[in-house]
């Protein structure tokens, strides 16, 4: 597994979703925009974060089924994909509240968790489990490949630059551009986590010339 090979794969994965993938942001960035706008005072926004987990899923169950690598069983995944969201966002905060890094190292191993809930339609604790034993080993080029995933998040610090400069500018026009660049990081992060599924998972033939 190569950082490169990662970044290039969720770089194609994005265009061949570009349509599903435009949609989640414009609506992603729409409810987060208006619920800050309308709700400047308060610490959390429920609204976008049920909006985040169910576009992650559905942009994450529409890539796997064009790749035709989901597994058709009688099991949903709904419910499951909410249980394993719960469980490894609570690991990680647990983590970055310890030391910092040991979140950011549950990052990169639980990275490919999500997929292979979808694809493979097993439970929360297994799909975490199965991700921790199938990236041991590639923590380097995953974490190098999730540096690249963090480019957007330069432009929040444009916007506090623009902003101090600025300060008029503050509000509305603030709230929109955090938005754009928070949602342009996590959709690009939820392929690179597809991408990083496919290197470290059996995958269809037709699918290792994407990885030579």
């Amino acid at each position: 597994m190569k950082p490169g090979g990662l970044i290039g794969v969720t770089l194609e994965l994005l265009r061949n979703n570009a349509a599903a993938a435009m949609a989640a942001f414009a609506g992603l960035v729409a409810v987060s925009t208006a619920f800050d706008v309308l709700r400047p005072e308060s610490y959390t926004n429920l609204p976008a974060s049920i909006a985040g987990m169910l576009a992650q899923f559905i942009l994450t169950k529409i890539a796997l089924d064009r790749l035709g690598v989901v597994q058709r069983t009688s099991r949903g995944t709904g419910p499951a994909f909410i249980g394993l969201s719960i469980l490894t966002n609570l690991g990680i905060l647990a983590g970055l509240v310890l030391l910092v890094l040991p979140g950011i190292y549950l990052v990169m191993r639980w990275s490919a968790s999500v997929p292979i809930l979808i694809a493979e339609e097993s439970g929360p604790i297994e799909s975490i489990g199965e991700s921790w034993r199938r990236t041991n080993g590639h923590v380097v080029p995953i974490t190098i490949a999730y540096l690249f995933s963090l480019l957007p998040l330069l432009g929040i610090l444009g916007i506090g630059l623009v902003e101090g400069v600025f300060p008029d500018l503050a509000g509305p026009a603030t709230a929109l551009g955090l938005n754009l660049f928070v949602y342009a990081w996590l959709i690009l992060s939820w392929y690179l986590s597809i991408a990083i599924y496919l290197a470290v998972s059996r995958v269809p033939d037709d699918l290792e010339q994407v990885f030579a």
